[in-house]
Formats: C-alpha cells, sequence, structure tokens
C-alpha cells in the first residue's frame, strides 16, 4: 500500500462512524465513511478487502480487516504526545 492509499484510510478511519443497518442484522454495527477521496486510493483499499464501496453511494463501510490496519497506522504514524503530528513520513508538519 503506498503512502496515499495509507493516509486515506487513517482519514477515513478517523472521520468514520458507527451505524446500525436498516435492512440487514441490527445487532451488528458498520463501521461507515463518507467516500470524498481519491478513487485510486479507494479503489486500492477495496481491492485489498479493506473497504467496501457502495455502488451510487456517498458512504462506504470499512471492514474489520480495514478497522484493524488503520488502528496500525494510527500508532505508527501519529504521534502519542501530540496527534496532529506526523511521524515517519516526508511530510513536514503543519503549525500555527
Amino acid at each position: 500500500m503506498d503512502q496515499i492509499s495509507e493516509l486515506t484510510l487513517l482519514l477515513i478511519y478517523l472521520t468514520g462512524w458507527e451505524e446500525t443497518p436498516k435492512k440487514r442484522n441490527k445487532e451488528k454495527k458498520v463501521f461507515m465513511a463518507f467516500r470524498g477521496y481519491r478513487y485510486e486510493a479507494l479503489q486500492e483499499l477495496e481491492n485489498q478487502g479493506l473497504i467496501r464501496l457502495t455502488p451510487g453511494g456517498k458512504s462506504l463501510t470499512v471492514m474489520e480487516k480495514g478497522k484493524q490496519a488503520a488502528e496500525e497506522l494510527k500508532n505508527k504514524l501519529l504521534d502519542k504526545t501530540n496527534d496532529r503530528f506526523l511521524k515517519g513520513l516526508e511530510i513536514e508538519p503543519w503549525t500555527k
């Protein structure tokens, strides 16, 4: 997975929410997020089984495998003392 896809997965995870499906198993919650990210990155994540895109929908479903991968990325990339600063990337953190 390239850095764009990694960051996309992390952003999806950080901005997502849990929801109870209306039609299917109402006891099991699913993790949803809006799909306003680069299409190629979303396709790569779907091909790896991390997310599921719904045709014609504005949101996507994060699979359990995707949630685990995103949590690992969060621990890897975000500094535990200050979540604004990325570590391990060649990106300068934004500061005021």
